[in-house]
């Protein structure tokens, strides 16, 4: 742990109108190059995914491109659904609750006197986001022909628990430690609070709303599912998981001078303008590595898209690792990397869930745009195509 002193010098030629000048206006110029870059970037990728989706319009997909074989498997319920529709459940709550909290800081709490409101006015609103999450993860299990709506509601609910566990923990080794930071019993008390009496109701009510009150969309899938050719290296699972979260990492490596420097002055509307920037590039990246495994007649993208711009976190602990502060015991140890998993495990969330809904907007583009002639979807992608050989399920998602 560490200790320091502080000798306040009295100024009276300041005011008091000007008492944050020197933090505010303590930063270096080029850092400003940092978020350029990273502009030029989403123009890039943008630019891109404009590019393509201009190419995929009515009358090239009616030339039956490889990708049109997939008509009726590309809706297909992936496996695991009850995980992945908590964790985009969850990853939406986070996502929300960070621009709530960003716009209303970046509005309100502008100066280091509403230091501790913006973190309470956080934690609330994750609380009663808690009803979004599970509305969220209520549809996308019933999307998937889920029956058991309580499994997702649960692993929904524990989310929050889990995080104010180990935020309990790391208080406590605070307290033993005799730090300045440890939690009182009535912020402990506060955060059970929120999560048992709040969160966890919440969330059960949300995903039942989310799971009966869904209009049906029926979406063909075929009886039997499709086999997947032998594809290049480059387009299976593992690599296109690794080489997805580079450009994401990139940006965020860019920009971290300048986010130091937002979280030491307290500038939430720069935090807000890469949390945007992020959130871009990670959507295009994931739906041009979707249509590249689309493009070799793989259609198994649910988990893909989740996992190809959540792999963003796995880097940044990777960094986190190599740039380690000196320790001094093994209590700054513990404390160092239990709050970088916290922070990585949020990454996970947000990265994954804008990754899997930009895909899930691409894809509704996609096959909407195909004829019904050619055995496609219409543009609504609220009726299907009859076949004998085809068999109704209820998948997706023109009201999600």
């Amino acid at each position: 742990m560490y200790s320091f002193s502080v000798n306040f010098v009295r100024n009276d030629s300041l005011k008091w109108s000007n008492r944050w000048d020197i933090i505010n206006n303590n930063y270096d110029q080029s850092m400003w190059f940092s978020i350029f870059e990273s502009l030029i970037l989403a123009f890039i990728c943008s630019l891109w995914t404009w590019k393509l989706l201009r190419r995929l319009s009515k009358k090239e997909v009616l030339e039956k491109p490889p990708w049109s074989l997939l008509q009726c498997e590309v809706f297909r319920s992936p496996s695991n659904a009850v995980l992945l529709s908590s964790l985009i459940g969850c990853g939406v709550q986070i996502l929300v609750t960070l621009l709530v909290t960003l716009i209303f800081a970046a509005v309100v709490f502008q100066t280091p006197d509403y230091q501790g409101h913006v973190l309470y006015f956080a934690i609330h609103v994750f609380g009663l986001l808690a009803l979004l999450a599970g509305n969220i993860s209520g549809r996308f299990y019933r999307r998937f022909e889920g029956q058991k709506w309580t499994k997702t509601a649960a692993i929904t609910a524990d989310f929050p628990g889990l995080l104010i566990s180990l935020v309990i923990a790391m208080g406590e080794i605070f307290y033993i430690n005799k730090s300045s930071g440890s939690l009182t019993f009535n912020s402990i008390s506060f955060l059970l609070t929120l999560w048992l009496f709040v969160a966890f109701p919440l969330t059960y009510l949300g995903t039942f709303f989310g799971f009966y009150k869904l209009t049906e969309s029926d979406v063909v899938v075929s009886e039997t599912p499709r086999v997947i050719p032998n594809k290049p290296i480059l387009t299976r699972l593992i690599p296109g998981i690794v080489f997805g979260g580079l450009l994401p990492f990139l940006t965020l490596y860019i920009n971290l001078p300048i986010i130091q420097y937002a979280l030491s002055s307290l500038n939430y509307g720069i935090l807000l303008l890469i949390l945007l920037l992020e959130i871009v590039i990670c959507a295009e990246a994931s739906i041009l590595l979707c249509y590249d495994h689309l493009r070799v007649e793989d259609y198994n993208w649910w988990w893909r898209s989740f996992l190809t711009s959540g792999f963003v976190s796995f880097y940044l602990f990777i960094f986190c690792c190599y740039e380690h502060p000196s320790y001094v015991d093994m209590a700054s140890v513990i404390l160092y990397f239990g709050f970088t998993i916290i922070m990585v495990m949020l990454l996970f969330l947000l990265t994954g869930s804008v990754g899997f809904l930009a895909c899930l907007w691409f894809i509704n583009r996609l096959f909407g745009n195909v004829d019904k002639k050619v055995g496609f979807y219409n543009a609504n992608l609220s009726v299907a195509v009859e076949s004998p050989e085809k068999t109704k399920e209820n998948f997706l998602v023109a009201d999600i």
